[in-house]
């Protein structure tokens, strides 16, 4: 039992020197050059949606004018 808790708190420090991109980049290594590209794109486009998402909810004042529907005098 001692063994198994002395383990998992070695994983534990071991995996804490590690930073988020440097796991990423060792995860990245073990794939293929098509699932690269595939990773690679899915974070642009999901950090540019989550961009716009952060810009609509944070907008300080509503859109009160409704272009599509306004009579033309």
């Amino acid at each position: 039992m001692k063994f198994k808790e002395e383990y998992l708190l070695y994983i534990k420090n071991t995996i804490a020197k590690f930073r988020i991109r440097d796991l990423l980049i060792m995860f990245l290594n073990y794939l293929p050059s098509e699932m690269v590209e595939v990773v690679g794109l899915t974070m642009i486009f999901s950090f540019l949606v989550g961009t716009i998402l952060i810009l609509l909810f944070t907008s300080d004042q509503a859109n009160t004018k409704n272009l599509y529907l306004k009579k033309a005098k």
